[in-house]
């Protein structure tokens, strides 16, 4: 279950960084805050967890992972 509060804290800190920085319409803001606050009850998991924290974003990690299928071939 550690492994999937993880990634859930992981979704959720990219959500707030989209919330905060993504130039979004009210109307998604108020999307991003909903979708947050389901994951947050769903999971059990809040941006005050940090001991769930890893070391690189979502972001970076999926764009690791998209090198990785490049250099594959795929």
């Amino acid at each position: 279950m550690a492994d999937k509060k993880r990634l859930a804290f992981s979704i959720i800190q990219y959500l707030q960084d989209q919330l905060h920085n993504g130039g979004l319409s009210s109307d998604a803001q108020e999307s991003l805050e909903v979708a947050i606050q389901c994951l947050e009850t769903a999971f059990d998991v809040s941006m005050e967890d940090q001991n769930l924290a890893v070391v690189q974003t979502l972001p970076e990690l999926f764009a690791a992972a998209t090198l990785q299928v490049k250099a594959c071939g795929r």
